[in-house]
């Protein structure tokens, strides 16, 4: 198979017969090498993950030519459902798109999570963590606003901020000027051994951003057993979070509400354990590796069937 990137380029790969895929990372932006192969030889399976963007709509040259990649492949495959939707509205079948969803290693999280927290003491004050990087895009600043409110009413409880980026000078600098610098404490960037051991310490995850395609972090978070308050603007949040039973969807912007929500866990520290618990059990019967898989084998499948009928057609 070939497999083509965004920019064109082409990656080698094995075991999916003639078959060749068209891939956008997010931004689902194909070169025009993977143009002028695909159109000349149209037997190409479309692999994205991109999902609309109100506040960034796509130039109109380029709605055009996915259009056109869409209509002319074999079959579509996408991370999730609102990725589903954009293909969908480029023209794409619903009866000839599969869902590989995207995730991680889960187990990973879930078993180093709760070895963690089996042995963890007695915490007080109660620990809400967000992770990822410190860009605009991410909204803490409006993760901050909430706690203004809630500090108010309580302080048992502090915001763990794992990870960098350009945000953080002026972070601390709303921390301070909030007068929430006590409750916010900065991390610093972790690699992948280490996040088991602070998620397995947390009680709750947050993920604020204003506009994500997906949010891995979330599927690490859940994995590991945390209740999640996610942003109604993540693609994550739609196909993860169960209003209620796995997490909280939220629109950030509202922070009495994130104060609420945050509230309750705090409250309710039985019933957000077992919030927790289900976000767990959730994402190992659907979102994990072999779930994944069995994604990318049904768009192969699919675009096998549809071949073959064009052959027959032909």
């Amino acid at each position: 198979m070939k497999l083509l990137l965004e920019d064109g380029t082409e990656i080698p790969g094995k075991g999916f017969g003639a078959t060749r895929a068209v891939a956008g990372e997010g931004v689902f932006n194909t070169g025009m090498t993977g143009y002028v192969e695909a159109l000349t030889d149209p037997s190409y399976v479309i692999w994205s993950g991109a999902v609309e963007n109100p506040a960034r709509p796509d130039p109109g040259w380029r709605v055009i030519s996915r259009r056109v990649l869409v209509r002319s492949a074999v079959g579509c495959l996408a991370c999730g459902s609102r990725s589903k939707y954009y293909l969908e509205t480029l023209g794409a079948s619903a009866d000839k798109i599969s869902i590989a969803i995207n995730t991680v290693d889960t187990e990973f999280y879930r078993i180093e999570s709760v070895k963690c927290r089996t042995h963890r003491p007695k915490q007080d004050p109660k620990v809400l963590i967000y992770l990822g990087n410190f860009t605009r895009g991410k909204r803490l600043d409006l993760v901050f606003r909430a706690l203004k409110l809630l500090s108010k009413e309580r302080v048992d409880f502090v915001l763990w901020l794992v990870g960098e980026g350009p945000e953080r000078r002026n972070l601390e600098e709303l921390a301070k000027k909030l007068g929430i610098s006590e409750i916010v404490h900065f991390k610093g960037f972790k690699q992948k051994p280490e996040i088991p051991r602070l998620l397995g310490e947390a009680d709750c995850f947050l993920f604020p951003s204003e506009y994500d395609i997906w949010g891995l972090a979330v599927v690490e978070a859940m994995a590991a057993g945390l209740p999640c308050i996610s942003s109604v603007r993540a693609g994550a949040t739609d196909d993860l979070i169960d209003d209620g039973v796995t997490g909280f969807m939220v629109d950030f912007e509202d922070s009495q509400a994130v104060a609420e929500k945050i509230g309750w866990v705090l409250d309710n520290p039985e019933k957000a354990r077992a919030m927790g618990d289900a976000a767990a059990k959730f994402i190992a019967e659907n979102v994990s590796l072999r779930r994944s898989v069995e994604g990318f084998l049904q768009a192969i499948q699919m675009a096998r069937s549809s071949l073959r009928e064009r052959v027959d057609c032909g």
